[in-house]
């Protein structure tokens, strides 16, 4: 039994209000800039520091008066007259985050050959405020009516607001059982919205090798997704393919019209199309996450299987702008968190050759000219590519997870006898089967 810690987070949608928030963002971010611009200057004072809880203290001994601390170097209470402390502190813990890592590119940059231009420190974020319990926040997520701290202009007040009543009705079926941390405010497409985090601990059985069940996941560009259920066996109980098809012609769609948009008209003006289609992709991800981990949830499996792709540079092809916009990498984080909640395992392999070769270890595939998804084994036999694909991925998880216990010199003799595992880029699911055959006469 393993026990993990998950964060997720929910945004709840604001009803009332849509302007007059917008001082409270502003300023904000102006002390964000105020803070980087101090801590940059006075970086010796805070390179050794190595927690957030540091830098704040520094910082507000050089910006903040007291009566212990009446003369400072840069007063910020000047000119951010009445600034809650709460949000003073977190102010200071972006700008820390943003100077430190600038600093470090910069590092990294003095070290290197020098080629490309230096970092520059960007001085204006978008960073958005936090409302801290008791001293920027009254209530929670579960009522529908919470007081906030919001800067009028001059001066800052209290402030009640309405929240989504379908968003606190979502909150109150699934994250009762937690408690949310402090929100940050949002501002996305002219609305405003309250983000809470919610943490919970979750146990991952780990289950013996043997009795194991894997969703093994082939993410593709024909296909969004296919999954196949496996066992340690190599035996294959389900099969899923998901292809949102209505999504992805709209995809296309909207692609096709971008692009006479901006034959006509350059890609200037081009800001408002491109969210849509990022806003839709984000939308397939999610929606494609989501019917992987109910396919895995219903067919009760202990570990759910990706590949390890990584795809980096520049795409070139037909298929360019489809790469580039391929989210693979978010549907394996939806995955993950999702899976965890739920108490399924996630697992990685390596993904050279697994649309390459046939799992019937026959040998190199021929993909189709006509179909791209159908690819022609050496024996003749016709059949999915991502299907293929899929059992591979499953395989080498078993193949990987079954040899760790085995010695060096005990692999090498499970190699002569199945020559197929010497190379793990050539492994299929008939490895596997072979593999068991090879350890059931063993014991035997």
């Amino acid at each position: 039994m393993i026990s993990i810690k998950i964060t997720s987070s929910y945004s709840v949608k604001i009803n009332n209000y849509t302007k007059v928030l917008r001082p409270t963002v502003n300023i904000y971010r102006k002390a964000v800039s105020f803070f980087i611009d101090v801590i940059d200057t006075e970086w010796e004072s805070f390179s050794s520091i190595t927690n957030t809880n540091g830098s704040v203290l520094i910082a507000e001994r050089l910006t903040h008066s007291t009566k212990n601390n009446l003369s400072v170097k840069y007063n910020f209470d000047e000119r951010f007259y009445k600034f809650p402390s709460y949000l003073r502190r977190a102010a200071i813990a972006d700008a820390f985050g943003i100077v430190s890592s600038y600093r470090t590119n910069l590092a990294n940059w003095e070290t290197s050959d020098r080629e490309n231009k230096p970092p520059r420190l960007k001085k204006n974020h978008s960073c958005n405020p936090c409302f801290y319990y008791n001293n920027m926040f009254e209530g929670d997520c579960y009522s529908k009516t919470v007081k906030i701290k919001y800067f009028n202009g001059k001066d800052w007040l209290w402030l009640p607001i309405s929240l989504s009543s379908q968003d606190v009705k979502y909150l109150n079926s699934k994250w009762s059982h937690c408690k949310p941390s402090a929100p940050i405010l949002e501002r996305r497409h002219g609305k405003n919205y309250l983000r809470f985090s919610f943490s919970e601990k979750v146990s991952l059985n780990k289950t013996p090798i043997e009795e194991q069940k894997i969703a093994s996941v082939d993410l593709g560009l024909n296909n969004h997704a296919v999954c196949s259920v496996i066992d340690c066996k190599g035996t294959v109980y389900s099969r899923k393919f998901i292809n949102l098809k209505y999504e992805k012609d709209l995809l296309n769609h909207k692609l096709n019209k971008l692009k006479k948009f901006q034959r006509q008209h350059g890609s200037k003006n081009s800001l408002s199309r491109w969210s849509f289609i990022n806003n839709l992709n984000d939308n397939i991800s999610r929606k494609v996450a989501h019917q992987i981990v109910e396919f895995a949830i219903s067919q009760n499996v202990d570990v759910i299987v990706f590949e390890h792709l990584d795809i980096r540079g520049n795409k070139h092809g037909s298929k360019a702008q489809q790469l580039a916009l391929w989210r693979k990498r978010q549907i394996q984080k939806i995955v993950e968190h999702q899976a965890h909640r739920n108490g399924i395992r996630f697992s990685r392999i390596n993904p050279n050759g697994t649309s390459k070769y046939a799992y019937d270890d026959s040998g190199l595939v021929v993909r189709s000219n006509e179909n791209y998804s159908l690819c022609t084994f050496s024996n003749g036999k016709q059949y999915n590519c991502d299907l293929n694909a899929s059992y591979n991925i499953g395989a080498r998880y078993f193949i990987r997870e079954i040899l760790k216990p085995f010695s060096a010199m005990e692999r090498s003799h499970l190699e002569a006898k199945v020559p197929s595992m010497a190379f793990r880029t050539k492994c299929t699911l008939a490895t596997l089967i072979s593999l068991n055959k090879v350890l059931a006469a063993s014991a035997a």
